[in-house]
């Protein structure tokens, strides 16, 4: 790899590094922002396979390690923990079995 080459792949990554951050600070949060964003990613790290400054495994690496850095655990676990969640905690619809005029 040439000077040239890894100068610009290291461009490269950092700029992605970037938007990846941003798209993470938004956490859960759905957002048409965060999905302009995400959008805009999937479209940079196309264009990065495209000119072949990167391959696939270069751009999980980069979202694993930003995941891990933004939320502590590796974007697997997370997804895990998602299906998982709504399971553990099912809404208690009780408190609606009674009239809304005897509510307090």
């Amino acid at each position: 790899m040439s000077f040239e080459t890894a100068y610009k792949k290291s461009k490269y990554v950092d700029k992605a590094r970037e938007k990846l951050q941003e798209i993470y600070s938004f956490g859960d949060r759905k957002t048409t922002k965060r999905s302009n964003l995400h959008d805009q990613l999937e479209g940079y790290f196309q264009a990065g396979l495209l000119m072949q400054i990167v391959c696939e495994d270069d751009i999980r690496t980069i979202v694993d390690e930003e995941h891990h850095l933004a939320f502590g655990t590796s974007l697997k676990e997370r997804r895990i923990k998602e299906k998982l969640t709504p399971l553990a905690t099912a809404t208690n619809w009780k408190k609606f079995d009674i009239p809304t005029i005897h509510r307090r």
